[in-house]
């Protein structure tokens, strides 16, 4: 390769390393979003403050009112919901330290924050200025939310969803987090890996060793498909 074509190799890789932190950033804060209105909306129902016909005026008041807001359907409020209670429960919590998955992800994540342009965009997004203020109207509740684990930013909202409400234990949910964002995988193809699976009777087993932890890249694919899940 010839000198400026080195270079020009270098921009290219600036530029896709660029976009794909951008694209990371932009998960995270939808998920986040979703993360804190499932949370919220959560807590004010299992303190009985709200019932099922609150939710339903939340959702007609957002679709009226602020109409250009999109994705807060009744159901889509009730994919949050599940969001929420599923990643904040004690059960993912249990596997989330056995699995050391903090660990998983410290590189994807690194790589989002330590972009230039991305901390920049960041700090005008004043997220957590939003979250804390949710979390104050819960008032005097003894339940408050929990912060959103930076693992689940591996897959999308759509992805998220799929698998909540398609696979069965909780190891199972997190092996399709990591196999979708290995694969990268779209909503339709993740749903037909996870059908197929079914069909098939077959349980996959999580491998937290699947990435390489000593320089974040993709490395050897652990996918037992025929052991048990323990």
């Amino acid at each position: 390769m010839k000198k400026d074509e080195k270079e020009f190799e270098c921009i290219a890789k600036f530029i896709n390393e660029s976009r794909n932190a951008a694209i990371g950033l932009m998960n995270h804060a939808s998920l986040s979003t979703y993360w804190t209105v499932g949370a919220y909306v959560s807590l004010r129902t299992k303190s009985g403050s709200w019932g099922d016909r609150t939710v339903d005026a939340l959702c007609d008041y957002l679709k009226t009112r602020h109409p250009k807001l999109r994705g807060f359907s009744r159901r889509q409020i009730y994919n949050m919901i599940a969001f929420y209670d599923t990643y904040s429960s004690i059960e993912f919590k249990n596997i989330f330290d056995r699995l050391r998955l903090d660990e998983f992800v410290q590189s994807a994540t690194a790589q989002i924050e330590n972009c230039a342009i991305v901390r920049s965009a960041d700090e005008r997004i004043g997220h957590a200025v939003i979250v804390q203020s949710l979390t104050a109207q819960l008032g005097g509740s003894s339940a408050k939310p929990h912060a959103m684990p930076d693992f689940l930013s591996l897959a999308t909202f759509t992805n998220h969803a799929e698998i909540i409400n398609r696979c069965r234990s909780m190891e199972e949910k997190v092996f399709y987090i990591l196999y979708s964002a290995h694969e990268r995988l779209k909503f339709r193809e993740l749903r037909r890996a996870i059908v197929t699976q079914r069909r098939e009777g077959q349980t996959p087993l999580v491998e937290y060793k699947w990435w390489s932890r000593d320089d974040g890249d993709a490395a050897e694919r652990r996918h037992d498909r025929g052991d048990q899940a323990t």
